[in-house]
């Protein structure tokens, strides 16, 4: 992945700091390959221009309640650990709320 540092550096503080550590509260683990996805993705928001920058993609990540994402991923696969295959199909769960916390063109893309 070669993305702006500044847009890499909320990834991983979002997945480090705020879903990891909530996944194991709940004595999950996720695999690299199942992170280096999720991170994927959430700086792809800024490169596709999805997000503004790397600031709005940070004010919309703390939006996410990660109690509310971890308890989706338990009630659909138990206490099995976050595999790539299962990261998939949580982020197309997650795809929903990821359009309804986009739309807000006012607050993520200054328009």
């Amino acid at each position: 992945m070669n993305e702006n540092p500044e847009t890499m550096a909320v990834a991983q503080g979002w997945l480090h700091g705020e879903f990891i550590p909530e996944l194991r509260r709940n004595n999950l683990e996720m695999t690299d390959t199942a992170r280096e996805l999720f991170t994927l993705v959430i700086c792809g928001q800024v490169r596709e221009g999805l997000v503004r920058d790397s600031q709005s993609l940070d004010e919309m990540l703390r939006l996410f309640d990660v109690k509310d994402l971890v308890l989706l991923y338990t009630l659909k696969y138990g206490r099995r650990h976050v595999t790539v295959n299962r990261a998939v199909r949580l982020l197309a769960d997650l795809h929903d709320r990821w359009i309804v916390l986009r739309s807000d063109e006012a607050t993520f893309n200054g328009g």
